[in-house]
């Protein structure tokens, strides 16, 4: 199961390659502050962004994830111009 972080346009991202499609984020309130991580709908607070990218890896279930008619198109390479995108499969062969 290919995931990717792609970090840019003031966030970050966690995209699923097989589905085409957003199915996470991960963001700060505060410079200083924890990390949030939107995984499978649920809201989880962590200390650092790479806390937050392991801690997505573990939990992502890809049977919860709800496609829209939109979200077909949702990620293309065409829409990955701005982005740093980030590989998560070494951490995905380390859970599982």
């Amino acid at each position: 199961m290919p995931l990717q972080l792609w970090i840019g346009h003031g966030g970050h991202f966690f995209v699923d390659t097989s589905l085409d499609i957003q199915v996470g984020q991960a963001f700060q309130e505060r410079v200083d502050g924890p990390w949030t991580v939107e995984v499978n709908d649920s809201f989880l607070t962590v200390a650092d962004l790479e806390t937050a990218k392991r801690l997505f890896v573990e939990k992502y279930d890809r049977t919860q994830v709800q496609l829209s008619p939109a979200s077909l198109d949702c990620v293309s390479a065409d829409l990955s111009e701005g982005y740093n995108i980030v590989d998560l499969t070494p951490l995905q062969n380390s859970s599982g």
